[in-house]
């Protein structure tokens, strides 16, 4: 559910300054105690929080129920870890590797998710920090 919140086009759905729940709200400030500038979605059956949390700018999804569903972040590609580093250079060494990477948490796994162009192709990939890379999602660019 949580790559299905970080993927599809909730945005389009989404409900701004919506009202949220206690439940939600106490869970936000136990998990991220100290956050400032929150803004609140309502994404469906989910709250989306975008704020500034230690520094960074955090995405974080909960569920109606104050469960905390994932967290995303954006890094730089260069803060990737070394298998997945290595794995790109092996796979798409001839590539042009975008700068901006989204980290995803979601049920205690981290994922990566990078945009690499090669030639007339984008590709969409997703990788786990053991360095396994898949692709998510390509398309052919004019």
């Amino acid at each position: 559910m949580a790559v299905a919140l970080l993927l599809s086009s909730f945005t389009l759905m989404a409900n701004d300054n919506p009202r949220v729940d206690q439940k939600v709200e106490n869970a936000f400030k136990k998990e991220f105690a100290g956050a400032e500038y929150v803004h609140w979605e309502k994404l469906n059956d989910a709250f989306q929080a975008t704020f500034n949390f230690m520094g960074q700018r955090l995405i974080a999804y909960f569920s109606e129920d104050g469960d905390l569903l994932s967290t995303t972040r954006f890094i730089y590609s260069n803060q990737l870890p070394y298998k997945v580093v290595r794995e790109l250079q092996e796979k798409y060494s001839s590539a042009e590797v975008n700068p901006s990477v989204l980290e995803a948490v979601y049920d205690s796994e981290t994922v990566y998710f990078i945009t690499v162009k090669d030639g007339h192709k984008e590709y969409l990939l997703k990788a786990n920090s053991s360095g396994s890379i898949s692709v998510a999602n390509k398309k052919r660019l004019n």
